[in-house]
């Protein structure tokens, strides 16, 4: 049975750029919100609810760069 598999990507140098950046602004996303969830619950010993920290996300992508070249699935949360 096969668990996985494996596949070998050859981007361009443009495709490569792309994925970094897209990569790296995800990672900045999960960060982000990691931290807000970390810090509301230090300061009101409750979890920070899926629905407000999605309504604070819109604020937050505004404070992005070049956000408008991305696909937004990206920028949804979890």
């Amino acid at each position: 049975m096969m668990i996985c598999q494996h596949f070998l990507i050859e981007p361009t140098k443009e495709q490569e750029e792309k994925l970094f950046h897209t990569l790296y602004l995800c990672r900045k996303l999960y960060n982000y919100s990691l931290d807000q969830r970390i810090k509301h619950y230090k300061e009101h010993d409750k979890g920070l609810t899926y629905r407000k920290q999605q309504n604070m996300l819109p604020k937050y992508k505004k404070n992005i760069q070049n956000i408008k070249q991305y696909n937004r699935r990206y920028f949804r949360m979890y």
